[in-house]
């Protein structure tokens, strides 16, 4: 049964847990038009209908949006879909997150696509007494925060989109203006807390235009989550972070055992899942394909390859998977 809220949330004490979530099932959320809703600070108020939240997450993040001559407050919000909102947003914040930001000149800035630039909205309304700054907005929802109103933001991102392609993880981004931009660091997570630096890809530095930049990931995280997100930094060296993307890779390509090695005859191979393996190709060095099927399996779940016929020296097992991924190892056969 869908929650459905029909009361307005009255706002007492506010106690902000950074990268705390809000997640709504396939049952969903309503908030009944006229309703004012609080959710860690974020208030929300849909006046043309019901806002219904379905199969989303909001999550908050406490690195600001960067901007000149100041980003955004350290409070941004972001649900993990866009949401169909028309009404009234506001954030409600600590002023230890003003990040140098005048309280007086805040402004509710906002995404409507996920992936794209904030944008700053005009004539939002500040309440000093309760910390509160918002503004009627008639667009679909994806992020939020509050920014001087002043202030100009980075890199104008049109998309940033990751898919699988083999083992690799291919990243790819756009933008549609950049002014005085330096450079991307392509950044990876396993649980979209701890971030590394995986790459970083020159910018166009100005461009009115449609400019486009790519970036394959060959060492993705096995055995689970790849979040990826992009810092996007200017040549005076502010930055802003782009939205996470996150895929999700199934186990290790390179868990196949393979023993004796040296082997004088049969060649014992030890996989933990073999749902996914399209076939067994063998090479010898000079990249002669001799052998390629699906070998048979044994009692205990291994498989065998007879490799007796086969001459003295070095060869290449290849283990390639239905998803496109390949692992290989050496062999000697005595």
């Amino acid at each position: 049964m869908k929650q459905v809220i029909i009361y307005l949330l009255l706002l007492t004490t506010v106690h902000f847990a950074a990268n705390a979530q809000f997640t709504a099932g396939s049952d969903g959320f309503v908030i009944v038009d006229e309703t004012q809703v609080v959710i860690d600070g974020l208030t929300l108020r849909p006046t043309a209908g019901d806002l219904n939240i379905n199969n989303n997450t909001l999550s908050i993040s406490p690195t600001p949006i960067a901007g000149n001559p100041t980003g955004s407050i350290a409070r941004v919000y972001s649900f993990t879909t866009p949401v169909p909102f028309s009404g009234v947003v506001g954030i409600i914040f600590l002023t230890s997150e003003l990040n140098g930001n005048t309280e007086e000149d805040l402004e509710v800035s906002f995404t409507n696509t996920t992936g794209t630039a904030f944008e700053i909205s005009t004539g939002s309304t500040n309440d000093l007494e309760l910390h509160h700054v918002y503004n009627t907005l008639v667009e679909d929802l994806s992020s939020a925060t509050a920014t001087n109103a002043s202030s100009s933001l980075p890199v104008t991102l049109v998309d940033f989109t990751v898919r699988k392609e083999g083992a690799n993880a291919q990243l790819a981004w756009s933008t549609s203006a950049e002014t005085n931009s330096d450079y991307f660091e392509v950044q990876r997570s396993q649980n979209a807390k701890n971030w590394e630096v995986v790459a970083k890809v020159n910018a166009k530095g100005e461009s009115n235009g449609l400019h486009g930049y790519s970036y394959a990931d060959a060492r993705p995280l096995a055995n689970g989550n790849n979040f990826y997100r992009l810092k996007m930094v200017d040549q005076d060296q502010t930055f802003a972070y782009s939205v996470i993307r996150q895929l999700s890779f199934e186990g290790n390509p390179l868990t196949a055992t393979m023993f004796p090695n040296p082997t004088a005859g049969k060649l014992v191979i030890r996989l933990d899942d073999w749902t996914n393996v399209s076939t067994v190709q063998i090479t010898n060095l000079q990249g002669k394909v001799v052998y390629e099927a699906m070998p048979v399996k044994t009692m205990d779940g291994n498989a065998e390859i007879d490799m007796k016929s086969l001459p003295s020296g070095a060869y290449i097992v290849k283990i390639n998977r239905t998803a496109g991924v390949a692992s290989a190892l050496k062999i000697i056969r005595q």
